[in-house]
C-alpha cells in the first residue's frame, strides 16, 4: 500500500550502532556476564556422538528450510516452520540446533536476545546434561562469541566425545572473524574421528545484499509508472535493508566498519524513500506534504557529514535537484551555496561538472514557478 509523506516521515530511522547506547544491551550483556563468570560445569558424558539427524527428521529439517525462505525479511514467519519442528521433537538435539540457525539466520535483536535467555533457562532446568549445556552456549555464537568458545573448549576437555561441539568450535574457527587454521584443523581431525561423514557448518549464515528496488521505483516513476506502485516498491526496498541493519548490528560477525557501512547505507535508503515520496506527492497535487517533508530533509541532510566520500555532497545535490523542481530557486541557490562552500582535498572534476549542472537546473527553475 502506497505511503503518504506524513507516514514517511513518521519512520524512525534507526541511529544508534553502538551498544553502550541502545538500551536492548544492558539485560543480555549481564547475563553473558553472568555467564562467563560462572563456575566450570561439570557435565554427564553423552551416550553417543550425535552424528547426524535421523533420516525421517533430516526430511523435515529440509522442508522447514524450504519454507522458512518464503520472506527472509518476515522474522516470525520464517523462524515459525523451525519453532514447529522443535515443538514436535523437544529432546532433538538437531531440531534445537536447527531452531538455532534459523534464528541466526533471519532474527534481529530481539530474536537473539530471546534466543540466549531461553536456552539459558533450558540449561538450567536440565542441570548437568551436556545437551542443554552446549545448546545454552550455541545460543550465544554469533552474539558473544567469546563466550561461547570459551565454555565450548571447556566442555571438549570435560566431555571429549560430544562430536557437536567439536564441530561448532570448528565452524567458529574457520569464520572470517575469528579464524584460527591450526585450532580449526584440531577441531575438524576430533570430530572426524567421531563422526567420519560430519561436515563443519559455514559461518556467518549467508547474508542478503541491499535491496535494488530503490534504483527501480526511481526508474519507473522517471517513466511515469504507476505511483502506488512506485511508493510500495521503495517501502518494500527500505524494509529489507532496516532489516539488514538490525540483523547486523548486534552480531559480532562484522566488525564495526561494516556496521557502520550497513547504517548509512540504511540512512541513504531512507534519503532515497523520501525524495520520491516528494516527488510523488507533487505530481498528486500534495504539496504541502511534500514541502514538509523536503524540510525535514534538509534538517537531516547533517547526518551524513561524517560519512565516507562524497556522501554529503551528494545529499545536498539531492535537495538542490528536489527544489528546483519544485520552483524553489531561493533554497536551492543557498544549498547550492553549502555544497560550494565545502573543502575540496583534491581536485574533484565530477563535483564540479555536479555543481555546473545544478547551476543550469536551478536557472530554469524559474519556468517552473
Amino acid at each position: 500500500m502506497a505511503r503518504s509523506a506524513a507516514a514517511v516521515g513518521r519512520r524512525a530511522p534507526i541511529v544508534s550502532g553502538n551498544r553502550d547506547e541502545d538500551p536492548f544491551y544492558p539485560p543480555l550483556a549481564a547475563a553473558l556476564r553472568c555467564h562467563r563468570l560462572r563456575p566450570p560445569r561439570t557435565v554427564r558424558p553423552p551416550t553417543s556422538a550425535l552424528c547426524a539427524a535421523s533420516p525421517a527428521l533430516r526430511a523435515e529439517l529440509d522442508r522447514a528450510a524450504t519454507t522458512g525462505i518464503a520472506n527472509p525479511m518476515n522474522t516470525e514467519a520464517a523462524l515459525a516452520p523451525f519453532r514447529a519442528l522443535r515443538a514436535r521433537h523437544p529432546g532433538d538435539l538437531f531440531a534445537q540446533e536447527a531452531y538455532q540457525d534459523a534464528v541466526q539466520q533471519y532474527g534481529v535483536e530481539g530474536n537473539l536476545k530471546a534466543l540466549a535467555e531461553e536456552y539459558q533457562a533450558l540449561e538450567r532446568q536440565h542441570d548437568g546434561d551436556p545437551v542443554y549445556h552446549y545448546l545454552s552456549l550455541r545460543s550465544l555464537v554469533g552474539y558473544s562469541t567469546a563466550a561461547a568458545v570459551e565454555g565450548l573448549t571447556e566442555m571438549t576437555v570435560q566431555a571429549p566425545d560430544f562430536a557437536p561441539a567439536h564441530q561448532t568450535l570448528a565452524a567458529i574457527y574457520a569464520s572470517a572473524t575469528f579464524r584460527d587454521s591450526v585450532k580449526e584443523a584440531r577441531e575438524r581431525a576430533k570430530l572426524l574421528a567421531l563422526c567420519p561423514k560430519a561436515v563443519p557448518d559455514c559461518l556467518p549464515p549467508l547474508l542478503p545484499g541491499p535491496s535494488r528496488l530503490l534504483a527501480q521505483a526511481e526508474k519507473l516513476l522517471a517513466q511515469n509508472g504507476d505511483q502506488a506502485r512506485v511508493l510500495a516498491m521503495a517501502a518494500d526496498s527500505v524494509s529489507h535493508d532496516e532489516w539488514r541493519w538490525q540483523h547486523i548490528h548486534p552480531h559480532d560477525w562484522y566488525s564495526d566498519d561494516e556496521k557502520r557501512a550497513a547504517l548509512r547505507g540504511l540512512w541513504a535508503s531512507y534519503w532515497q524513500e523520501w525524495a520520491i515520496q516528494v516527488r510523488c506527492d507533487r505530481r498528486q497535487g500534495r504539496l504541502a506534504e511534500a514541502d514538509a517533508l523536503l524540510a525535514r530533509m534538509g534538517r537531516s541532510a547533517a547526518a551524513f557529514q561524517s560519512g565516507p566520500g562524497h556522501a554529503y555532497r551528494d545529499a545536498l545535490a539531492t535537495l538542490v535537484r528536489l527544489y528546483a523542481e519544485g520552483g524553489q530557486k531561493e533554497q536551492a541557490s543557498q544549498t547550492l551555496g553549502l555544497m560550494t562552500a565545502l573543502p575540496a582535498e583534491k581536485p574533484d572534476p565530477s563535483g564540479e561538472a555536479q555543481v555546473k549542472a545544478l547551476k543550469a537546473l536551478i536557472v530554469g527553475s524559474d519556468n517552473k514557478k
